[in-house]
């Protein structure tokens, strides 16, 4: 067990890495290699796991959530990922909130990385009229989801990234 990260934890198990900052591993052969990821592994193919990504808006251009700021989930070659978005947005002043679940999937092979199909909306609760949306983003190495408010509107956005892999 190797806990490699700033302030990552290894919990049990065997042969269990936590190499992103505030990361968690536990299980057996289970990799966490983002900021504040939690994997849970069974064998060095089968992983599960939990990231929480923010972004806060005061227009209507669309911005990424991120993990710390900065890093984005990045599947490595010869993996599939399944993810599930739990997306909460509030906007104080306007008392308007949104609740959106994205389901949605993505390979790596030889480097590639493609959406495999369409995006399913599983939930969508809102309170007062609102434009606000939210879409995966997948681009070069990179998944992640992007978010929308609306002009004069400062929204603070969270988004509960749960996935299993297989590679």
């Amino acid at each position: 067990n190797i806990a490699a990260g700033y302030a990552a934890t290894v919990i049990g198990g065997s042969e269990n890495t936590a190499n992103g900052d505030f990361s968690v591993a536990i299980g057996t052969s289970a990799t966490a290699r983002h900021h504040g990821e939690f994997a849970q592994a069974v064998g060095s193919l089968n992983q599960r796991g939990q990231m929480v990504m923010g972004a806060q808006t005061t227009n209507a251009t669309p911005a990424q959530a991120t993990l710390n700021g900065s890093a984005f989930i990045v599947p490595t070659d010869n993996e599939v990922w399944r993810f599930r978005a739990g997306i909460a947005a509030r906007c104080v002043a306007a008392s308007k909130a949104w609740a959106y679940d994205l389901e949605f999937a993505v390979t790596n092979f030889g480097g590639t990385l493609t959406q495999l199909g369409t995006t399913d909306v599983g939930f969508d609760k809102k309170t007062g009229s609102t434009t606000w949306a939210a879409a995966v983003y997948v681009s070069g190495d990179n998944v992640s989801i992007t978010v929308t408010g609306a002009v004069g509107e400062t929204v603070d956005w969270t988004v509960d990234f749960w996935y299993v892999k297989v590679g």
